[in-house]
């Protein structure tokens, strides 16, 4: 079977996927006609790879590698304002950037934390499909403390992660300062739940009681 390049595909380029991309957007071109017509959504993801932006805070994404081209998936806010609370739900961008390498999509001073490489077939855009369709279902908002960009990117790994059974990929972790001992026992899974433990535990000491509150709101979703 040949290889579907999006990049040359006229529905891609006429829903202007091709670029930066809401996941609406991504989401309506993968069910539309055309695309359910030439076989997109069976196009394969080959690895991932777990990004982080440098910053306080830090801005973490994931680039997915395709058979032919990379996407890259993250959400973010058109403002500051949910850090006033926990419990505030500020608007959420969700955005899929298309390249034709993954290169292309890690900005030169950010860091690639992990990689997850999947056989081909596993792991599709089907799932990816179902998956984005889920998140902007249950947690479609912003809150700079749980339901952020750290919460996206874990949530989307781990749930990718799951499909293909644990002797059928291969992890690799680019980073020493996670480790605690038992890197060798480690999964794509434990990884992903790490950094969010990583990540919960900051946030309670940066705001000290309402951090408990944080652990139970991000647990609870998805």
């Amino acid at each position: 079977m040949d290889i579907i390049r999006i990049d040359q595909l006229a529905s891609a380029r006429d829903a202007k996927i091709l670029g930066k991309s809401s996941v609406a957007n991504f989401l309506k071109w993968v069910n539309s006609a055309d695309a359910l017509a030439i076989g997109v959504e069976n196009i394969s993801i080959r690895e991932l790879r777990w990004g982080k932006s440098p910053g306080k805070p830090s801005h973490e994404y994931l680039i997915m590698v395709l058979d032919h081209g990379a996407l890259r998936a993250e959400r973010d806010a058109p403002s500051w304002y949910s850090i006033l609370s926990p419990n505030y739900r500020d608007k959420c961008e969700d955005t899929i950037i298309y390249k034709n390498t993954p290169e292309e999509l890690l900005d030169h001073r950010d860091e690639v934390l992990a990689t997850l490489h999947f056989r081909k077939g596993d792991v599709q855009v089907f799932h990816l499909a179902l998956l984005l369709s889920a998140i902007s279902e249950k947690a479609d908002f912003y809150n700079v403390y749980t339901i952020n960009c750290w919460w996206y990117t874990c949530c989307l790994w781990n749930n990718l992660a799951k499909l293909p059974h644990q002797s059928q990929y291969r992890f690799h972790m680019k980073i020493d300062w996670i480790d605690d001992g038992s890197i060798i026992k480690w999964n794509p899974i434990r990884f992903g739940r790490r950094m969010q433990l990583i990540h919960i535990g900051g946030v309670r000491r940066g705001i000290g009681a309402d951090g408990h509150r944080v652990g139970r709101i991000v647990e609870r979703v998805l």
